[in-house]
């Protein structure tokens, strides 16, 4: 079996179970992706939170319009961080729109539509390139995680 982190294959939208989200990154995730995020599900319960904060994380341009559709624009692009592979850990992701079930939902969705972006070559937009990006997001929190679709993650999945 491969790697999943380092493959264009979903599922893109993954779970884990575990007491530090930093500990794990440090110990196993980094050895399986180059360019990991690290983001904390207690700054994120909802679309406002979420949308400041994963603007500051991944140094979104000045132009983001903080919208649903402005994010996905923007996670279709990246171009500004140079990526080969991207993994977004979310730490406390029991707290993730812990305010919002509707935006639970888009944001799986989303997940899920990036990853099948990222998994095909782009031709046109920020991102031009011919080779394929491993893109996926791992929820990682000490309790269950109830109306997430998210598979666990495993190292040689």
């Amino acid at each position: 079996m491969t790697n999943l982190l380092g493959t264009t294959n979903s599922p893109y939208l993954l779970s884990q179970r575990g007491n530090s989200a930093k500990i794990y990154v440090e110990k196993t995730l980094s050895k399986l992706a180059k360019n990991i995020y690290v983001l904390d599900g207690n700054y994120m319960r909802n679309w406002n939170e979420f949308s400041k904060y994963i603007s500051g994380s991944l140094n979104f341009p000045e132009y983001y319009g903080q919208n649903w559709d402005a994010y996905g624009d923007l996670m279709c692009d990246l171009s500004w961080l140079k990526l080969t592979d991207l993994v977004i850990v979310i730490s406390n992701a029991n707290k993730l729109f812990y305010d919002s079930e509707i935006d639970r939902n888009i944001f799986q969705e989303t997940v899920n539509d990036f990853g099948d972006y990222w998994s095909s070559p782009a031709t046109s937009g920020g991102w031009e390139s011919d080779v394929p990006m491993p893109f996926h997001v791992i929820l990682f929190s000490t309790k269950p995680l109830p109306g997430y679709n998210a598979p666990v993650f495993k190292e040689n999945m």
